[in-house]
């Protein structure tokens, strides 16, 4: 049977990050994706003074971020240095390189996971960027995570990490002294990851907004179940994100609608990093409860994270593009033919994909069982035509079709 997206999805929430070394802290490539693409946003926000500029080069890499990883599904996570020796010996040899040969095999295998109306936008994020800030972009980002992976490795397995820490530091500095969009970067960089100080004691507790962004690794999805396979907003972030590129695309929507879709996804469960992971049936009881107060879930939401993560990051370019965009607001599908209402949509899809990676990996916890079925019922009634069709072929194909009837 040929490999589906939810197969490469679920396996890039299995491929663990710096898998030949002992760690003590563990990160999926998912998590990592979604992590970069939050981080790469923000110093574009910063350092980009045209918005136009800004939002064709966000969608470029955050599309190349969370698409590109599809291909170690086929290839899994291979470490950096066997690729560097394997390009060298084949140059040695006159031969082509990884990228020309092997990846580029990778990518046939990976476009058939996308329906074939939008292969041709997939093709171009499956491949390195030409455009060369999004190029040094990437390669910024990729330090920088890689090495807040190996520094918090290093505090109990120093003697593994501690030549990595100073080969990554190294090609950072090297980076910013011979390019000056580098050095922007890092600046930018710099900016987004101290900690508060604001004199507000409550905002000062956060240890910096890039750090803000990591705590949604910690926050576990399905939280009060026993589940076999772990999920958090983090990871659920990216996937969230990748439906939202795919069927912005497949409905033919331009690209002032595809950013806001991208963004919307990107941040939509971003006030949880200090809220928590309040699941529905605690927001439908305050609802239910409190219902001449239509706006309590709204108004907490912004006393504990909104407000917060605004006071934070106050003096920066990012904190007046999320508040011209809202990006912090609750995403619905009140509004039709929107880009929230497509994201909403994709969260839901998210959601659903996550308790068909549960049901393929072990016995299904009961609360998910019953929970998947009424999602992609609702999916199927999408105002989005090609959200309804990949809801039906995913009760179809995992056997979901009795338990909806």
């Amino acid at each position: 049977m040929k490999s589906t997206l939810v197969d490469a999805i679920t396996t890039l929430f299995m491929i663990q990050r710096w898998n030949f070394l002992p760690r003590v802290e563990t990160w999926v490539e998912a998590e990592n994706v979604a992590y970069s693409a939050h981080i790469g946003f923000a110093l574009l926000c910063e350092t980009i003074e045209d918005r136009s500029e800004f939002k064709k080069m966000a969608f470029d890499y955050v599309a190349y971020e969370t698409l590109k990883p599809l291909t170690k599904h086929f290839l899994s996570d291979v470490p950096y240095k066997f690729k560097r020796a394997l390009n060298k010996l084949l140059t040695d040899r006159s031969l082509q390189t990884w990228e020309e040969k092997v990846q580029a095999r990778a990518l046939e295998d990976t476009l058939p996971l996308f329906p074939r109306m939008i292969r041709p936008q997939v093709k171009q994020y499956l491949v390195m960027s030409s455009e060369p800030r999004i190029k040094s972009l990437i390669k910024y980002v990729q330090r920088r995570t890689a090495l807040q992976e190996c520094e918090t490795n290093s505090n109990v397995y120093r003697e593994y990490y501690s030549g990595y820490i100073k080969e990554i530091k190294k090609d950072i500095e090297e980076f910013c002294a011979s390019d000056p969009w580098m050095k922007k970067l890092d600046d930018a960089f710099t900016q987004y990851d101290k900690p508060g100080e604001t004199g507000d004691p409550e905002v000062d507790k956060i240890p910096g907004y890039i750090k803000l962004i990591r705590n949604l690794k910690y926050l576990r999805r399905w939280n009060r179940i026993n589940r076999s396979m772990e999920t958090n907003v983090l990871s659920h972030t990216y996937v969230v994100t990748l439906l939202a590129i795919m069927f912005t695309w497949m409905h033919e929507q331009d690209n002032d609608f595809g950013i806001e879709a991208l963004q919307r996804a990107l941040f939509h469960d971003f006030p949880e990093a200090l809220t928590g992971d309040i699941i529905t049936p605690v927001k439908e009881i305050i609802k239910r409860e409190y219902p001449t107060e239509k706006n309590l879930w709204t108004d907490i939401e912004s006393e504990l994270a909104v407000i917060p993560i605004k006071k934070l990051i106050v003096e920066s370019k990012l904190s007046k593009y999320i508040d011209e965009n809202h990006l912090l607001e609750d995403v619905s599908d009140r509004e039709k033919n929107s880009a929230a209402s497509l994201v909403k949509d994709c969260d839901r899809m998210a959601l659903a994909i996550e308790c068909i990676q549960e049901d393929l990996v072990a016995k299904i916890p009961l609360e998910m069982s019953t929970v998947y079925p009424d999602y992609l019922e609702e999916l199927q009634n999408s105002e989005w035509p090609h959200i309804r069709e990949f809801a039906a072929k995913l009760a179809t194909r995992y056997g979901l079709v009795s338990s909806i009837d």
